[in-house]
């Protein structure tokens, strides 16, 4: 098992090197093409969510990643200091905001929210 643990400042350009590192490194246990989608995909939606809404575009707070992978398994854990989560899984996925979790959790095998921290698993596919 791999992990990669990272906390960010709330800036664009440090998350976004982040994440280019962060796939840089998954895409050195052979993911296939579909996999390494769905871990960008999840990466994009959950640190911008907590990077918009949980921390309001404020510089001063963190956003805390956490990637674990083996051969089975991804899971994405994003923290933010935010106030918290109310997921609604039965709201309309085309309202103004929650669009983000619903595409995480429709393309993860499952998601938990639990206040500030949503984690997503994605299991892995054999090349």
């Amino acid at each position: 098992m791999h992990t990669i643990r990272r906390t960010l400042q709330t800036d664009l350009k440090l998350i976004k090197k982040f994440r280019d590192d962060s796939l840089a490194i998954l895409k050195t246990y052979g993911l296939n093409e579909d996999d390494l989608f769905k871990i960008r995909l999840i990466l994009d939606e959950l640190i911008v969510n907590s990077y918009k809404h949980g921390n309001n575009k404020d510089y001063k707070k963190n956003i805390e990643v956490t990637i674990e992978i083996n051969q089975d398994y991804c899971m994405i854990k994003v923290r933010d200091e935010g106030k918290g989560i109310n997921f609604d899984k039965k709201k309309d996925v085309f309202s103004e905001h929650g669009r983000g979790l619903h595409i995480v959790e429709f393309i993860s095998d499952r998601m938990l929210v639990d206040n500030n921290v949503v984690t997503a698993f994605v299991s892995l596919k054999s090349n």
